[in-house]
């Protein structure tokens, strides 16, 4: 067991659990991106759906984070979270998480052809945008902040 660990403190832990979500986020970001790339096929869509997924979770769990680090009051449901990342300039179009944070959900819990094709097109053509944006900001952030 590393010694210094022992004595690190809890703002140090909160600083590393934050660092190691990022590179998590970052990571995701990567390999949806990778995913888009792909020509679609049923495979490669529901490869992007699942990627799309994760990086949702991804995203949510860093935020929550990272205000569980700087707030008293922790936002507790997904939809406040990313209102909380909104106020502080981190995303800029509420509806467009709403949306996300629905078809993340819809995904998850059921799954219809004919919805995967529409959840595939809005992560290719803006969810997969809205992310990158995030992590750049995140990103800002971390380098900044931490």
């Amino acid at each position: 067991m590393d010694r210094m660990n022992v004595f690190s403190s809890g703002k140090d832990k909160a600083r590393e659990r934050v660092l190691f979500k990022f590179r998590l986020f970052y990571n995701a970001v990567e390999t949806l991106e990778d995913a888009c790339a792909q020509p679609y096929n049923v495979y490669i869509r529901d490869s992007v759906i699942k990627r799309f997924e994760y990086t949702y979770e991804m995203a949510k769990g860093l935020l929550h984070s990272i205000f569980q680090e700087r707030l008293a009051n922790i936002p507790p449901y997904p939809k406040d979270i990313f209102r909380e990342a909104l106020s502080r300039g981190w995303i800029e179009d509420a509806v467009l998480w709403e949306d996300i944070v629905y078809d993340c959900n819809t995904t998850t819990h059921q799954y219809f052809a004919a919805k995967a094709d529409s959840v595939y097109e809005r992560i290719t053509k803006i969810y997969l945008e809205e992310f990158k944006k995030l992590r750049q900001v995140l990103k800002e952030y971390v380098e900044n902040a931490l």
